[in-house]
Parts: structure tokens; C-alpha cells; sequence
């Protein structure tokens, strides 16, 4: 049985985006970006409580019942919605602000731009978290070289990458390194299907496409 008292599933949105208008706001099959990911984590069963961080307005997010009955809103102020800022220090910034959110021991977190990811996804890495009693968790697909120094790992002889479906770590942790991993994280591999990103028009296509499939 998984313990949930102290675990705590953030959603970071922001409404401006660079490539895509209103991004995390765009429907597959109905349901926006946001709404999809909210309700992977609802349905996980697995988190104490869930937050949503964004500075999208509460009404154009969503009137879904069960969304707003699970999901606590916490506005994202416009300094921490410009899209030269990481999720790190976005992270860093609401935990300052909402002292609160210390409390809880462990954190997921889970972007509107990927999908794909199911709340068996989430379940099955959260698992493996614990039972490995580990401080950092992330999810990546298999690449066939080098990438980028910080998302690009090298382990057992292959090239792995961030694929930003899932990150799990230690609070406290989290708070004291300032990163969600490094080069010692434990890695997750998943599927390109899973790992779609939505940042083009192509790639919500292709979503919509997969995404019956899921």
C-alpha cells in the first residue's frame, strides 16, 4: 500500500508561451492541457494533495468538478511566468511564498505539455521511488548521442534524456541541492509515444492522434 500522507503533485503552467498562444490551454479530445494532467494525478490515487502554480486564470482552467474538488489553486505571480525562468527556481520561489508545502516530504512534478503520461505512469515511478529510498526519480527516453550537458545522461554505456513527463525528489533535498536531479538521479525509461512534448502545432497533432491509443 502506498503511503500518501506526505506526498505532495505540483502542476506548473504558465499562460504565455513562446512557439504556441495559450499552449497548456490547447484540447485534445475535449480537455485541455491542464486538465489532462490533473486528472492523471487525480486518478493516480497516490498524493495527499495536488497543487496547481500557474498565472492562468482559475475560470479558464477549468469547470470540470472533480478538477476543482482535488486540485488546490495557487496563483503564479508574473515574475515567475516569464519563460526564461526553470522550473527549479519557480519551485524554489512557491515554496518560499507557501511555507506550508514544507511540510510534505516528497514532490511530483508533472507539466501540462506531456499528455501522454498516464496515472499509471505516475503510480509506477512513485513506487519504484520508494522502494529504491532514493532522493531523486526522473523520467527519460533513449537517445543515440550527447544532447545537452544538463539533460543528457550516460548510463550503462547508452545516452539518456529528460523527457519532462515525470520528476519525483525529496523536499528537503530539492530545497538544499536547488535542483530537481543531477547526474546521480535514478532514471526512468519511457517510450517515445510517451514521451511527445507538445511545443509545435505538429506535435499536438500527433498527440491527438496517439492519444486514443493511451
Amino acid at each position: 500500500m502506498i503511503n500518501k500522507a506526505k506526498l505532495l503533485g505540483i502542476i506548473l503552467a504558465r499562460k504565455n508561451s513562446q512557439r504556441l498562444v495559450n499552449k497548456n490551454l490547447l484540447k485534445i479530445h475535449n480537455k485541455n492541457l491542464i486538465e489532462i494532467t490533473a486528472l492523471s494525478a487525480i486518478k493516480s490515487k497516490i498524493f495527499k494533495s495536488i497543487i496547481l502554480y500557474t498565472d492562468i486564470n482559475k475560470n479558464k482552467v477549468t469547470t470540470n468538478k472533480n478538477i476543482t474538488k482535488y486540485i488546490t489553486y495557487l496563483k503564479r505571480p508574473k515574475k515567475l511566468s516569464d519563460n526564461k525562468i526553470t522550473s527549479e527556481k519557480t519551485l524554489i520561489k512557491m515554496f518560499n511564498n507557501y511555507k506550508y508545502l514544507k511540510d510534505f516530504k516528497d514532490l511530483i512534478l508533472l507539466q501540462p505539455t506531456s499528455p501522454m503520461r498516464t496515472s499509471h505512469d505516475i503510480k509506477k515511478m512513485y513506487k519504484i521511488y520508494k522502494n529504491k529510498k532514493i532522493k531523486s526519480l526522473i523520467s527519460v527516453i533513449k537517445v543515440k548521442k550527447k544532447e545537452n550537458d544538463k539533460k543528457t545522461f550516460f548510463k550503462e554505456k547508452k545516452f539518456y534524456k529528460t523527457n519532462g513527463l515525470i520528476y519525483i525528489s525529496n523536499i528537503n533535498n530539492f530545497l538544499k541541492k536547488k535542483y530537481l536531479y543531477n547526474k546521480n538521479s535514478y532514471l526512468f525509461e519511457m517510450s517515445k509515444k510517451k514521451s511527445i512534448d507538445i511545443d509545435t502545432r505538429a506535435d499536438l497533432k500527433l498527440a491527438k492522434k496517439l492519444f486514443n491509443s493511451k
